[in-house]
């Protein structure tokens, strides 16, 4: 796979965890557990993919905090009945827009990163 297959994939996850959580309130999502594990699919696919970029294209990005993407993955996967849903929250609310523009950004027309 490409790195711009890879970035899709990214903004794909993304856009479905926006999906899963819109409207909600941290009190609802932390009661819901289906949202929940549908977010941590989707955060595992965003680690997975980001880890699966070539070495160029992240240091090339070295602004986006790729490392901690994936040790974001790590925690849902390997801590799947201790994973604190606050810091999931958390991570939907401060780092997730953030993270789509960038990839929206590498994946936009002109954009010599992604390819």
């Amino acid at each position: 796979m490409t790195d711009a297959e890879y970035l899709a994939h990214i903004e794909s996850a993304i856009q479905q965890i926006k999906a899963h959580t819109a409207g909600m309130s941290q009190e609802a999502y932390e009661a819901d557990s289906k949202t929940q594990r549908a977010v941590e699919r989707n955060l595992q696919i965003v680690g997975d993919a980001a880890h699966k970029l070539s070495k160029g294209l992240r240091e090339a990005q070295a602004q986006i905090p790729w490392d901690d993407v994936y040790a974001a993955r790590n925690v849902v996967v390997h801590y799947y009945f201790g994973v604190n849903q606050k810091i999931v929250w958390d991570i939907l609310q401060s780092d997730l827009e953030p993270l789509l523009k960038a990839v929206q950004g590498l994946l936009a027309p002109g954009s010599r990163d992604a390819e």
